[in-house]
């Protein structure tokens, strides 16, 4: 948020909003800890509360990051796409920050597990629902937090690793061009997003 502070030449040119994928597993969904705003504290103090997702136990329930869901519904919340000339004709840019494996329960799964798991589907982020936002006029920018592989862990090897390289590649092509950014879970994330964020608005054009 103090880079958006810094950066803004026109008082109220940035609106920020902050969206997870829920609080808690057994309540997966598309979850507001902000509603878009140019106050910048009062998202920052938001941000700040997030926590990992809570799941109480093993076996609790599983499908909590569905990416198509959580992309269909954020481009519900965006009604109006502009080309950022005037704070009137603001262009709309989602920042998208994870691992890129989706674990969700879909019939139109492109990898699915066995016919024992029922239609839970794990699977690299689909950029096609990206493409829709970006159809619209919709900027996408993508911070892709490594998926780490895991060659000891028997679900891993079986399920995961078989596309394990298509992650990032499903992840830069969510991106509009230049604006991808992969950090590994060991560097810094909050670094990475201010160098995303610096280069986005360096080409945004909002002069009223």
């Amino acid at each position: 948020m103090t880079t958006a502070q810094e950066t803004q030449t026109v008082s109220g040119q940035f609106k920020i909003g902050a969206y997870t994928f829920g609080q808690t597993s057994a309540d997966a969904q598309l979850y507001t800890v902000s509603e878009p705003t140019s106050n910048f504290t009062s998202v920052a103090k938001a941000t700040k509360m997030i926590e990992l997702m809570s799941v109480p136990s093993h076996s609790s329930p599983n499908g909590q990051t569905d990416y198509n869901e959580i992309l269909s519904k954020i481009g519900q919340k965006i009604k109006t796409v502009g080309d950022g000339s005037s704070s009137a004709d603001r262009q709309p840019i989602v920042f998208l920050v994870a691992d890129g494996v989706g674990d969700a329960y879909r019939s139109d799964c492109t990898k699915k597990l066995s016919s024992s798991n029922g239609d839970r589907c794990m699977e690299p982020l689909n950029a096609s629902h990206c493409n829709a936002l970006k159809a619209r006029g919709i900027k996408v920018a993508v911070l892709y937090t490594t998926y780490l592989p895991l060659p000891k862990d028997g679900f891993y090897k079986k399920w995961i690793a078989p596309f394990q390289k298509e992650i990032p590649t499903q992840m830069q092509s969510c991106a509009t061009e230049g604006y991808y950014f992969e950090v590994s879970p060991t560097d810094g994330i909050s670094e990475a997003m201010d160098v995303l964020f610096r280069k986005i608005v360096g080409r945004v054009r909002l002069t009223s």
